[in-house]
Order: C-alpha cells, then structure tokens, then sequence
C-alpha cells in the first residue's frame, strides 16, 4: 500500500473524529480523555527521572566490581557467567568516563530490565506498542485538529496548524500521522480499529438513552448476518431472539462504505454480524 492511500486513509479517519465530536457528549469524553493522558505522561516522565539515578547507581556497581576482578579481589556477582537472581538480564548503559562514552555491561535486575525498556521506546518514538486508551483518544484529536484547522478543535490549547509536534504538555508527537508523507501504516490501522470501537460504545450509549432510534433491518442476507443501513447510532436486532443488547464484540475497518461489525446478544448469547451501508 503506497503513501497516497495511506494518506487518504488517515484523512478519512480524521473526518471519522469530526462527525464523532459533533456531539458534545462525545467532545467531552475526548477532551476528558486528553486530561488522564496529561497525566500519563506526566506519571511515565516522572517514573523515568525516578529510575535514572538507580540505573546510574547500579552501573557504578558494576564498574567497582570490574576493577576488583582485575586486581584478583572477590567472585564475579554483576558481572560473571549467570544472572545473579530471577529475571536478571544481561545488558548495558552508556557512561562518560574520563571524557569518554563507553558502555558498561553487567547483569541487571528486573526493575531496571523495565526502565530501560520503557526509555528506549521512548527515544524510538516506539511508545504505540503500548498505547494506552487515553493516548488513542489524544493522538485521534490530534490527527482530527491538524487534518481539519477549520473545525472546533478538540485539544484545548489548540495544535498549531504548522507543527504537528506543537502540544508538548500533551507530548504529542505524530508526524507519521498528520504529515502528508510518511504515513505510519502500523499506528494508523490501530486507530482505525479503536475509532470503530469508540463508534460502538457511541451506539450503546445512545441506545440506553432512547428506544425510538431509525434503523433499517432488512431480512438477514446470510446465516448468522444482519444487513443494515445506518442513520443514527443503535444496536441492531438479534436474529434470533430480537433483542437489542448486541454489543460490538469486534470490528473490521471500513471499505466501500460497507462496514462489518461483529456482535453477541446479551440475552441469548447468539454471536452474528452486521453488514452496514454508511451515508453521510
């Protein structure tokens, strides 16, 4: 898939966000959202200015045990053939010595096994592959406010239309999203599928509100397969017993403007699928 489709794909799921936060409920869980991924970030920055320190500690274990090794004096605890302890890991940290960087090696513990893991994602900008629901929220307002400056923005203060790294109390970094190359194919085909989900808990909470909602339900065009056409969120119809409470169990992304859904009634457990036309 080339870098044009891609683009189209992540405007798309830009305008996804739009018609979502025409609602102000919705606006609000976003923005609400963005609040507990402020303080996310501020919890991961301080655990990591927590944790250097104890790594740099634990390095200079490591050296002073290298220098009494040379001069015959002890057994090799940090440093020798097999981890001192479970879940000990053999790695390396880079130190200036002597006006020099080198890097030192040795066994680590398991929490400091963690912290280096967490800072290098970190420093690889590799942090999607434990994304958290608050950071989607925030990186789907983000993408909505730099692809469309003309709508109300989400993030308050707003992304400056110039630099999409503008939100650095959000610590906010997309490029690979709201630029116009370079698309992030990974990151932006996980946001399409959690834009889906926040579309069916829409459905839900809409359905709990009012019974009265406008949903075509034509007869089912396969075993287990309702065909809908979609005006408002609602739940479909269970085909067999026709309860409501179907619930979004998963959800593929959008093709053709024909949308599948996958549900299970809370009432008879029946799991089928939803084959949705989408308009407008």
């Amino acid at each position: 898939m080339n870098d044009q489709s891609l683009n189209a794909r992540a405007h798309q799921l830009a305008r996804g966000v739009g018609r979502l936060v025409h609602s102000p409920e919705v606006l609000q869980t976003f923005r609400d959202e963005i609040e507990e991924f402020k303080e996310e970030r501020a919890e991961h920055r301080a655990y990591l200015k927590r944790m250097e320190p104890r790594e740099r500690e634990h390095a200079d274990k490591i050296l002073a045990e290298r220098e009494r090794l040379k001069s015959g004096d002890g057994e090799p605890h940090l440093t020798g053939h097999n981890p001192p302890g479970e879940g000990w890991e053999f790695g390396g940290v880079t130190r200036e010595i002597d006006d020099e960087w080198v890097t030192v090696r040795g066994w680590f513990p398991p929490e400091l096994v963690e912290y280096q893991e967490a800072k290098r994602r970190s420093s690889s900008g590799s942090e999607e592959a434990r994304t958290t629901r608050a950071a989607k929220y925030a990186w789907l307002a983000a993408l909505h406010d730099f692809r469309f400056p003309e709508n109300e923005p989400i993030i308050d203060p707003p992304l400056n239309q110039g630099d999409p790294n503008s939100a650095p109390e959000l610590y906010i970094t997309l490029p690979m999203l709201c630029s116009e190359e370079g698309i992030n194919r990974r990151t932006l085909e996980q946001l399409e599928k959690f834009l889906d989900d926040v579309e069916g808990e829409v459905a839900q909470a809409a359905e709990s509100k009012t019974k009265d909602k406008t949903l075509e339900t034509p007869k089912a065009s396969g075993p287990g397969t309702v065909q809908v056409t979609r005006h408002e969120w609602s739940m479909p119809k269970c085909p067999s017993c026709g309860s409501r409470q179907t619930p979004v169990e998963d959800t593929k992304p959008p093709k053709a403007n024909r949308r599948i859904r996958y549900h299970r009634c809370a009432n008879c457990e029946e799991r089928f699928k939803t084959v949705e036309t989408l308009r407008g």
